[in-house]
């Protein structure tokens, strides 16, 4: 189950990276997480993501919710298969 990180745990992770935090386009998350667009869709649903912002028509990402749930994501995801 994914969980937003603080503000605290926001700024340090964007510092680690160099980054400023932007809003990412399902394109960019999908490359971030190397998953297809369903694959996004599914885990979102599952919870295993952090869930997109729609800002107007388009769904958004926080680049820093991105980031840390790659550093928490687990290794082994087998347990998806189904």
């Amino acid at each position: 189950m994914y969980l937003e990180p603080n503000p605290e745990n926001r700024a340090d992770i964007l510092n680690r990276y160099g980054e400023k935090e932007r809003m990412l386009r399902s394109c960019e998350v999908i490359s971030m997480l190397a998953i297809s667009r369903t694959s996004l869709w599914r885990y979102e649903r599952a919870g295993m993501v952090p869930p997109g912002k729609i800002l107007g028509s388009q769904k958004y990402w926080r680049l820093s919710s991105v980031l840390h749930c790659i550093e928490t994501m687990p290794t082994d995801p087998s347990h998806l298969a189904a």
